[in-house]
């Protein structure tokens, strides 16, 4: 690595061009080199930026796993309820990951609490329910991972917290 910056060992792939969410051209090369140059007083072109963010976002170009549900092929039912899920488990994760670092009894409290809470979640959205129209796990399990990897890292603190 020696004398080499970090620009230079990062190896970017061949920037293409792709259409945005409004359906204009993004030249992702020009996309590429104003991140790169970004700094905090700078600020990206918006339009670039938003078309690029809205490639990452699950359902978006780049995260296509492919056979997944349109939110246009769930009835209004369903997507109310799915809704409603995304919300809770938002606010739990939310209030889980304010919890770290862990540097207080208080917030060690507040975090047990949480798990304990994103563990009772998880089992109610994973658990078929007679009066839930929402379709087996491939729709929830987004919300799924993201509680299960908090609980993952709350298991890891217990652990690293009962060596020292």
């Amino acid at each position: 690595m020696g004398g080499e910056s970090y620009e230079t060992r990062l190896k970017l792939a061949p920037p293409t061009e792709t259409v945005g969410s409004a359906g204009e051209a993004v030249d992702m090369g020009q996309l590429a080199a104003e991140v790169m140059q970004w700094t905090p007083q700078q600020t990206v072109n918006h339009s670039a930026m938003y078309s690029a963010v809205s490639h990452l976002v699950p359902g978006g170009s780049l995260m296509s796993r492919g056979g997944g549900v349109v939110s246009s092929q769930l009835s209004p039912n369903t997507r109310d309820q799915l809704y409603h899920h995304q919300l809770a488990v938002n606010e739990l994760l939310r209030h889980f990951w304010a919890c770290f670092p862990i540097l207080n009894p208080q917030l060690e409290e507040k975090a047990q609490r949480m798990s304990s809470c994103l563990r009772d979640y998880s089992e109610k959205l994973g658990a078929p329910s007679a009066d839930s129209s929402l379709p087996d796990s491939q729709i929830t399990s987004h919300l799924l991972s993201c509680i299960h990897t908090a609980l993952h890292k709350y298991q890891i603190w217990q652990k690293r917290r009962t060596k020292t």
